[in-house]
């Protein structure tokens, strides 16, 4: 079953009707944030399932749109938010809709000569995002929204997706069977020249597109969004995978973060969070399984009072090498250290500084081997071909 393609218009926004400003107070659950909109404290709903760690800080800029529909649990919906570089857009939903406007202009990037033929296509027990046509017969397509990037590089998924391994996985065994598969990340902001599947968070993934690369056509893209009107660009641009780098990081060894909380004022160094960095030279992912289950606690203190312990979380930094230094950049932004362990009085997870020093080491650190290895890479991706040549 093919459902009707959308009709061309001239323009595309990302907010249907006039935009709401807020600033983003707590992340309820998944799908539904607290923010500021005026003197009023409202619910919204987040149509996004990304962690989004580095958007979503106290008092971050979102732009919301206020819903009419009956029988929603809250009066408006995320659309995206604010950032020093420009809009990220962060409704989901929408991806799929502003690469169709793209590719009805002519400005698909790979995919000038295509035409949409359909969407949300089902290709026999499966369901895919678009069906396209061109010179050389039809494509099947997955989008993929990418709001995690650094300075020059893009990372897809922010958080772990059983559901994109099987997409990927699905299209690479319709590909053996003579069908033409692609992926297009949709990267919402038009900086990053790199694009890598995010093997720190999600080495499945990773491993899987590496896995099909031969079969599956990726293909990455940057979008920029107007920076009042958040109306899309007509214009997209190729953003490079480099391969080789993806080959040699993506290990099973590397670093790992476990965050705790003890609600017990005395506690060694009282209620809070505790961090400890454990390095894993080799089976990264059963080492922190254990510290999953608490059969290997990675510190002596955290091993006496384990009872009282709850996870938080467990971050692996995937890396082919040592990361010495990220024991003092944890030092450096946590008010009270003690023979390895990183005290905060509030989840690291909701402040900037921890998640930049997470973000120095699983993004910057690529950045430089990419700048290192591509030193053209500032002066944009290489020309490429079309996506199914």
């Amino acid at each position: 079953m093919v459902k009707s393609a959308p009709d061309e218009q001239s323009s595309y926004s990302a907010v249907k009707g006039s935009p709401t400003r807020a600033f983003f107070l707590e992340r309820l659950n998944r799908f539904v944030v607290l923010c500021r909109v005026g003197t009023d404290v409202v619910k919204a709903h987040l149509p996004n399932p990304g962690r989004l760690w580095e958007l979503l800080y106290k008092d971050a800029e979102l732009v919301l749109e206020r819903t009419s529909a009956s029988g929603r649990a809250t009066d408006y919906t995320v659309v995206a938010v604010r950032t020093e570089r420009g809009p990220v857009m962060l409704h989901t939903h929408r991806v799929n809709s502003a690469v169709a406007w793209l590719l009805a202009r002519g400005k698909l990037i790979g995919f000038e000569d295509y035409k949409l033929k359909g969407r949300e296509v089902t290709h026999g027990q499966h369901r895919f995002d678009l069906l396209l046509s061109g010179p050389e017969g039809e494509v099947l397509v997955e989008v993929k929204s990418c709001t995690l990037f650094g300075e020059l590089l893009a990372m897809f998924p922010d958080a772990p997706s059983k559901r994109a391994v099987n997409h990927v996985r699905h299209l690479g065994e319709l590909a053996r069977q003579g069908v033409k598969t692609a992926v297009i990340f949709a990267v919402q902001t038009p900086h990053p020249k790199f694009f890598l599947p995010d093997f720190h968070t999600d080495y499945d993934f990773a491993r899987t597109v590496l896995a099909e690369k031969e079969h599956v056509k990726f293909f990455p893209i940057s979008l920029e969004w107007g920076a009042e009107d958040l109306k899309l660009k007509d214009r997209s641009n190729r953003v490079e995978i480099p391969w080789g780098v993806l080959a040699q990081e993506c290990v099973d060894a590397g670093s790992y973060v476990s965050i705790f909380e003890i609600k017990d004022p005395k506690a060694p160094l009282g209620d809070g969070f505790y961090c400890v960095v454990e390095r894993a030279p080799k089976d990264l992912t059963a080492s922190m399984a254990r510290v999953t289950r608490k059969t290997l606690m990675p510190h002596p203190t955290l091993n006496a009072i384990k009872e009282d312990l709850s996870l938080v979380g467990v971050l692996p930094i995937r890396a082919n090498e040592d990361m010495a230094s990220l024991q003092d950049d944890l030092a450096a932004v946590s008010p009270l250290t003690a023979d390895g362990l990183f005290y905060f009085p509030h989840n690291p997870l909701r402040q900037k500084a921890f998640i930049d020093v997470l973000l120095k080491y699983r993004i910057g650190r690529l950045e430089q081997k990419l700048l290192n290895e591509y030193p053209g890479g500032l002066d944009g991706p290489k020309k490429c071909g079309n996506i199914c040549t």
